[in-house]
């Protein structure tokens, strides 16, 4: 029997957002959570971020392929900033990323900067029990939650997505 896989929707679901807000996906990828965020904020914006200028490019051809037109990609590392004003992002997602990165605080601290007062943040990562042989870059989620708090997050929900994953919904204080 195949485990249950990530429902991006369902999440999404669980946050404040409207049709006009404001969302950033942070390690877009080639789609993943861009074109679901897209499609609940018609009236609003979606970055897409990522390092690959290849998953860029596939993500541009599937949004234009779908005739949607309110994200706009970046590329950027986000251990080293991204190029979006501050205060500026009502939801952030960050899905299936901190585990590639160096240094996880160094991305909270760039997603805090980027949020709203109030904002929100999604993050979701593997959990140990994935089949995908991930089990050397895996997440800790008790020190990720530890540095959520120190950093000026509250954790408003977490919970188990699909199989595979652990899901944090988070609030900037």
């Amino acid at each position: 029997m195949q485990g249950e896989f990530l429902n991006p929707n369902s999440i999404i679901d669980l946050s404040d957002i409207s049709d006009k807000s404001v969302v950033c996906d942070f390690g877009c990828g080639s789609n993943g959570w861009t074109i679901p965020l897209a499609k609940k904020v018609p009236y609003g914006m979606v970055y897409a971020v990522d390092v690959s200028e290849e998953y860029l490019s596939l993500l541009d051809t599937n949004l234009k392929r779908l005739g949607i037109n309110n994200v706009k990609l970046l590329l950027s590392d986000l251990e080293k900033g991204v190029k979006i004003s501050s205060k500026e992002i009502d939801l952030l997602v960050i899905a299936n990323v901190l585990f590639q990165v160096d240094d996880i605080s160094v991305v909270l601290e760039e997603g805090k900067r980027l949020l709203k007062d109030n904002g929100q943040m999604i993050v979701v990562d593997w959990k140990d029990n994935n089949p995908f042989g991930l089990k050397d870059q895996l997440v800790d989620f008790d020190r990720l939650k530890d540095c959520i708090l120190k950093i000026g997050f509250k954790i408003e929900k977490e919970f188990d997505s699909g199989s595979y994953h652990r899901c944090l919904i988070i609030r900037k204080l």
